[in-house]
């Protein structure tokens, strides 16, 4: 109210990003993007392994991968 009292737009913009909120924007964009993740390249740009990071998530792909909507490539 305080805003709408001074004739100015009572909204808020921006959010200060954690390390987590950062590492999840960076695969969610990605994915939507390039419809794929490189698990090697995210390692080099948070210094920790895709599969550690999101030990818990992966198991919730396990139906995806199942019945085909996700596909896991291994590096060669």
């Amino acid at each position: 109210y305080k805003s709408l009292n001074e004739n100015r737009l009572p909204t808020h913009r921006g959010r200060i990003l954690t390390a987590e909120d950062q590492i999840r924007r960076y695969v969610i964009h990605t994915l939507m993007c390039r419809f794929e993740l490189d698990k090697g390249l995210f390692e080099e740009k948070f210094s920790e392994p895709f599969d550690d990071h999101f030990r818990k998530e992966k198991g919730a792909l396990e139906p995806f991968i199942f019945r085909g909507f996700v596909e896991e490539i291994e590096d060669k």
